[in-house]
């Protein structure tokens, strides 16, 4: 990552950072040592795949996303500005509405990445943000 971008993590980095499928845990808990910043939706959406996917009880849920909240750097709000942006990324590039939603949260938070494994790798959205898939394997070199 250049020095000084701002990360943004998606929905995905958190849970592997709390899970334990390696190498992606420790690949996503060294994406959360960075102070990166992430939205209320990210934590949102956490919450509901640790409680209805994996069963674990609401209580510890909450435990283990106020630990996230801690090592992250900044909790962004899906406030109106998020929206419109959001409403114009998903008619102009016909993604998911949920993924115009981070994309957006993530551009809007002036974050220069995007950890996902939800996007295209190496993608650059309007000039602004990378699109980086920390768990892809290195690409070759070229010989």
């Amino acid at each position: 990552m250049p020095e000084g971008e701002v990360l943004f993590l998606d929905t995905n980095v958190v849970l592997y950072a709390l899970g334990t499928e390696e190498p992606k845990r420790t690949i996503a808990q060294d994406a959360l040592g960075r102070a990166p910043v992430v939205s209320v939706q990210v934590l949102s959406e956490a919450s509901n795949v640790l409680h209805r996917k994996y069963g674990i009880a609401r209580s510890e849920v909450a435990l283990q996303l106020e630990t996230v909240a801690r090592l992250v750097g900044r909790i962004v709000p899906l406030d109106e500005a998020t929206l419109r942006r959001a409403w114009v990324l998903w008619d102009r590039r016909s993604m998911p509405w949920f993924y115009s939603l981070i994309l957006a949260a993530a551009i809007t938070a002036g974050c220069g990445i995007l950890y996902s494994e939800d996007f295209q790798h190496g993608e650059v959205i309007d000039g602004r943000i990378t699109i980086v898939n920390p768990f892809r394997s290195p690409m070759p070199e070229a010989r």
